[in-house]
């Protein structure tokens, strides 16, 4: 597991002009890392960062939830926050909504992510982003491409 360093440092660099801050917690177990807001709309996201894929296809990625994480994510999501997991794995960074964290929490495998994932990118789109990030999941609909093949172009709009 690689540390979540660097993905934050990309993510900061990105939203340079946004109003966000990394969380260390030592109170609450469990808190995403990272708190923004954005033009009225309030986000949380939650780092995670592994060095490469698995070798197999068909093993689980498992991106070291913990449970304290994902009962945090899941009692603010259904609270009617905006809870976000942005993993980067290897060189890809991949955007999931709250609903997730189960999954990722049990592990998927290389497809299963990019079929899960709001938002699969090799370099992080601002707009992209924002757009993701400051939306409800209800709002998500089917706008969003997961075609692995897409890859580098972002989610893109369709």
């Amino acid at each position: 597991m690689a540390s979540e360093d660097g993905t934050w440092k990309r993510l900061r660099n990105v939203l340079r002009d946004v109003h966000v801050s990394r969380v260390e917690n030592l109170t609450e177990d469990g808190m995403p890392d990272v708190n923004g807001c954005h033009e009225g709309c309030e986000f949380w996201i939650e780092l995670k960062q592994l060095d490469e894929w698995p070798k197999r296809k068909s093993t689980k990625v498992k991106v070291g939830m913990r449970e304290s994480q994902l009962r945090w994510i899941a009692a603010r999501g259904k609270a009617g926050g905006n809870v976000h997991v942005l993993a980067q794995v290897a060189d890809m960074y991949l955007l999931f909504w709250w609903k997730s964290v189960g999954r990722l929490y049990e592990g998927m495998t290389r497809e299963e992510l990019y079929k899960e994932a709001l938002y699969i990118t090799r370099s992080m789109n601002k707009t992209d982003l924002l757009l993701l990030i400051t939306r409800r999941g209800e709002d998500y609909g089917r706008t969003f491409n997961n075609d692995p093949d897409s890859v580098g172009r972002g989610a893109g709009v369709s």
